[in-house]
This record gives structure tokens, sequence and C-alpha cells, in this order.
């Protein structure tokens, strides 16, 4: 945007309102109209206006399909937009600016307020322009100080190197090793390791110095790793808080280490094959029975969980994870897997359960005891309009009475579900215990066929 007059696009199906707008911006823009949608996109491309007023409700392509379009238009992708409408619905405006619009002006018209809002904008614009521009200026000196650095840094011209050791020669006449060079007057970073070629001339050295030919020498080493490796398999699987087993193809247990013990009661001799089996609860074996020749059958990991019948009959939770062991032909020679006690994790588990049942129980005796109280209080308020109708000798006083006490009771009670939904602090002062025995004990044989008999010597109690 430049220092000339601005221009102003009106778009608006009914003539009457354009001449409006038209006498309100004309002093100070050049305005530039359109009747409809179609003749408004091809007015914008011509004229590339600064600002564009656009009526929302228009016959054929209403103002947010125009809307669409114009922004779609690489050279009017930032050019402010100001919806204009009779339309006073809010979701009306809330969709226009959920659009992009700049602003949203309703008919009729307030022309100080139209001519504020344009020149706003318009200024709005300008400023977005100048800032874009200076900041596209900054990429390209950001690019340009880039592209120097770049060249700074690279290595040109012809370098001397010794032919033998490979050192380079300096500006100072002095020899120095290829990677120090290379890293003073660049940004590479070196990572040294041995080529394929290289890697084959060092065994052969290391072949000769010890007197092995390569495949001795590897196949020496590959045999004196594997002690040290299975010593160190022990010491893991020994010293693991949790069991540890391993399998035959079949499933038959053949190893099991000190927690696995542990864990089943038995010794490793009697967890051998299929003995730690009879640990199993007898109600969770037809399904450890599945699970296991599921794994066997199909060679694959899983995992389960199950009860264990210690021998001092206690009962635990355990849960097993397991995976084959594979030939390099893919076959499966065996399993191993880890057993871990879970007894305190299910009893987690199930307390969670009855924790978010209490919860949801609260919600549910929150809601009834809150209607249940709005009911209370029109019978209390009638029960007391009742009272003051009639004469207070009449033998109706009575009856409204113990309505009154009983409604009393009642807000008591429900009361005690709202606290119970509250679930908050409890509220600590002093009650009488002969009271609270006997709120205690009807709360309990509420809605049982038990009457309950408190006896409590007067006096002794406050």
């Amino acid at each position: 945007m430049n220092d000339a007059i601005p221009r102003i696009l009106i778009v608006d199906d009914v003539p009457t309102n354009i001449h409006i707008l038209g006498d309100t911006l004309a002093a100070d823009y050049q305005l530039h109209v359109a009747l409809n949608g179609p003749q408004a996109l091809q007015l914008a491309e011509e004229c590339r206006p600064d600002l564009v007023l656009l009526d929302i409700m228009m016959p054929g392509m209403d103002g947010f399909e125009v809307f669409r379009r114009l922004r779609a238009l690489e050279a009017l992708a930032s050019v402010p937009i100001i919806f204009v409408t009779a339309l006073e619905s809010q979701s009306d405006e809330s969709a226009g600016l959920q659009l992009g619009a700049a602003d949203y002006i309703t008919k009729p018209y307030n022309p100080e307020i139209v001519r504020l809002r344009v020149r706003n904008h318009l200024v709005l614009a300008r400023q977005r322009a100048s800032l874009k521009e200076k900041k596209d200026q900054l990429e390209n000196r950001n690019e340009v100080l880039r592209n120097a650095l770049a060249q700074i840094k690279r290595l040109e011209g012809i370098i001397p190197i010794c032919m033998c050791c490979k050192k380079i020669r300096d500006d100072q006449d002095s020899w120095q090793q290829l990677e120090n060079y290379i890293t003073e007057h660049s940004d590479a970073l070196f990572n040294h390791g041995l080529c394929p070629h290289c890697t084959d001339e060092e065994l052969e050295k290391s072949a000769a110095v010890g007197g092995l030919a390569p495949a001795t020498r590897e196949g020496e080493k590959a045999r004196q790793l594997r002690p040290s490796e299975q010593d160190g398999f022990r010491v893991l699987c020994d010293s693991s808080p949790i069991g540890m087993f391993r399998t035959d193809s079949n499933g038959e247990n053949v190893y099991c280490n000190p927690r696995m013990e542990q864990i089943t009661g038995r010794s490793a001799a009697e967890n051998l094959g299929r003995g730690w089996d009879n640990n199993i609860h007898p109600e969770d074996r037809p399904e450890r029975a599945r699970f296991w020749n599921a794994l066997v059958a199909g060679g694959c990991a899983g995992s389960n969980e199950y009860r264990l019948l210690n021998p001092n009959g206690e009962t635990s939770k355990i849960r097993v994870l397991v995976s084959p062991c594979k030939d390099p032909d893919g076959s499966v020679h065996g399993f191993v897997g880890t057993v871990e006690d879970i007894t305190g994790l299910s009893q987690a588990r199930e307390e969670m359960i009855k924790i978010q049942k209490l919860e949801s129980l609260g919600l549910l005796a929150g809601g009834i005891a809150h209607d249940f109280n709005n009911i209370l209080t029109g019978i209390i308020g009638n029960i007391s309009l009742a009272q003051g109708a009639i004469e207070a000798s009449s033998e109706a006083q009575s009856a409204l009475l113990e309505a009154e006490r009983a409604s009393e009771r009642a807000v008591g009670l429900s009361r005690q579900l709202l606290n119970f939904a509250g679930g908050g602090e409890p509220v600590i002062k002093p009650v009488s215990v002969s009271c609270l025995v006997h709120e205690a004990v009807t709360m309990a044989l509420r809605g049982s066929n038990v009457q309950g008999a408190l006896a409590v010597p007067e006096g002794s109690v406050p």
C-alpha cells in the first residue's frame, strides 16, 4: 500500500445501501461498487482494493463464499474485509470472524462509526504491509550473510599434503594432521573408525602375533566368551527381584530362579516339568492350560494372570510374561518368562473399583437428595402457610405439627445424603451421645424389619 488514495470495494445487492456508504466515504477514498458476488470477484482482481465492505445476504453467491474466493487469490489474501449486514445473529457474526474477517458492521449504519472503522483497518493494513516489507528485507540480508559465511568456511584452492603421512602444510609453513587443519578451516567434525579393508589388515596382524589363523582366532574368542556369558546370565537370574523360568519347546519347565521358588513356595526341583502347575488355583487351571497350549502351538509371546495356592494355604495373584526362544531358522526350541507377584496391585485395583462405585453412588445420592430437598421445601412451606391460615385451637394444628416434624426429619435425611455425596471433611462439634447412638441405630436399621431398643441411663451422658 502506498501514499495514493486508498481504494475501497463496496459489495451490496441493494443500491440504496451502496449510495449511503458512498456518501459516507467518497470524500476520502476511491470507491468501486459491485452488486453481486461474481461481479465483486472480477472487479477485485482488476482494481486491487485496499479494503472491502462486503454484504453477507446476497442472491446466488453470498458474502461468505465471496470472502473464501477472495482469500484464495494470492494478491488479495491480506486485504482487510469488513462484513456488512442487517443480521444481528451472534452465530452469523461468529462465522464471519472465524473465517478471518477484519470487522463486522450492522445496518442501519452510523456514518461516523463506519468512517472510523474503515480508517483504523486501513492504518492497520498499512502497518502490516510495512512490517512484512521489513521482515522480507531482514530475511534477504540474513540469507546473504549465511551464504557469505558458507563461502568463508569452504576450503578452496590447492592444499599441500604429504603423500606418506597425509599431513597438511598451513599458511605458517607448519605441518599438522589432516583433521586438525579441516577443523580449523570449516565446521566439519570427525568420528574415527576403521574401513573394512583396514579392519581385515588389523585382524591379520593380530592373528600373526598370536600364532592363530583369523578363523581359528575368532572361534577361540567365541568359546572363551560363552562361559562368562553364562555366568552373567546366572547372576542376573539369581539376583532378579522377579521370578524367571525357562522351558523346553513343549512348555516343560527346565529352570527357575530363587525368586520363583519364593513366589510358588516350592523348590526348584518341585517346579521342574509341570510341577508348579499344582500351585495354580483349581478355577484358573483351565485358562492357564489354554494359554500355554496357544503359546506352544503358535510360538508367540503372551501374558496372563492367575491365582496361586501356596503350601501354607494362602492365595496370591501372579502375572506371567512369556517369550519364545527361536533358532536362526525360526523354529522354537523353548520359552523364557517372568513371574511377578501382583497380589498388592490386584488388591489396589479392587479398592479402586470400590471407590469408583462409591463415587458413582454418591453422585446418584446427591442428585436424589437435591430433588428430594426441593420437594420438602414446598411441603414445609405449605405446612407453614396452613398453620397460619387456621385457628390455633383447631384440631388440625396438631396434625400439621406432626407433618412439620416428619418433614424436618426428612430434611435431615436429605442432608445426610448430600454429605455422603459430597465426600468432604467431617464437621466436628459437641453432640449428645444418646442422640448420636439413637441416630446411628436408626440409620443402620432403616429398611429392615428389625427394631432397635436403646437404654441410656438419665444423667450418665451429656
